[in-house]
C-alpha cells in the first residue's frame, strides 16, 4: 500500500492545492494502484523459486563450485532482504 501510494505520487504528481498533500494521502488512487499492490506476490513468487532453484542445482551439479556459490549467496541475501521486508510489513 505504502508503495502504491509513493509511485502514486511521484508518477502522478498530483497533490491538494489547499493542504498541499498528494492526493492519495486522501484516498483517491489511480487506476494502475492495483496493480502495483501486485508487486509483494510477485517478489514471494520470485523468491520461492529463487530458492527452488537453488536446491536444483546443488542437487544436479549444473554449474562450477564458484558459480554455485555465487548463486547461494545471491539467494541467501535476497531471501534475507525478503524476511526484512516481512519483518516490517513492506511486503
Amino acid at each position: 500500500m505504502t508503495l502504491g501510494i509513493v509511485l502514486d505520487v511521484v508518477i502522478t504528481g498530483e497533490f491538494d492545492p489547499v493542504y498541499g498533500v498528494p492526493k492519495a494521502y486522501y484516498g483517491e488512487q489511480s487506476s494502475w494502484t492495483g496493480w502495483v499492490e501486485q508487486i509483494p506476490f510477485v517478489q514471494n513468487v520470485l523468491g520461492a523459486a529463487l530458492l527452488i532453484f537453488l536446491v536444483y542445482i546443488w542437487r544436479k551439479g549444473c554449474w562450477r563450485i564458484r558459480g554455485r556459490i555465487h548463486y547461494s549467496l545471491f539467494t541467501l541475501s535476497a531471501t534475507g532482504l525478503l524476511l526484512f521486508f516481512h519483518y516490517w510489513n513492506m511486503v
